[in-house]
């Protein structure tokens, strides 16, 4: 199996759960963090970001409050994140107790389709790609 990067970020919802959410990472997922950013996103980077991978509902969210942006690396890591986090709404037929959004995010934020489900993360390699160049790329938001 060929390992692969993926960008992963928590939401203001959860940050709060950072070493559960760290934890997990390592030992559910079985993946690397290589590189790790806590900061707020201005509105126009919220804007940037989300017109890149066509997700306008998260401007607010991530520009409102601190997120943590991860680089993670493994085997499968896009998968595995994606795995990790669970489905969207925590309360889906498919929801494990072990999944992160099940686990952590405040069922109160999908009332009213609050885009705040406590996490994001690539859906393939090319994204994961292009988000990882746009936050810790030579002229990324952590360089800028």
């Amino acid at each position: 199996m060929k390992k692969e990067r993926t960008l992963a970020i928590v939401l203001p919802s959860c940050m709060r759960y950072m070493a559960t959410i760290l934890e997990k990472i390592e030992e559910k997922a079985d993946l690397r963090i290589v590189k790790s950013v806590t900061f707020q996103f201005s509105a126009k980077q919220a804007e940037e970001f989300c017109a890149i991978f066509h997700k306008e509902n998260l401007v607010k969210v991530l520009s409102y409050s601190t997120v943590k942006v991860l680089c993670l690396e493994g085997e499968n890591a896009i998968e595995k994140w994606q795995n990790l986090m669970g489905p969207e709404d925590p309360n889906a037929h498919d929801a494990e107790w072990w999944q992160l959004r099940c686990m952590l995010a405040d069922g109160a934020a999908y009332a009213g389709g609050n885009p705040d489900n406590g996490f994001y993360g690539s859906e393939t390699v090319e994204e994961a790609k292009r988000g990882l160049d746009f936050v810790f790329g030579p002229r990324g938001l952590i360089r800028r």
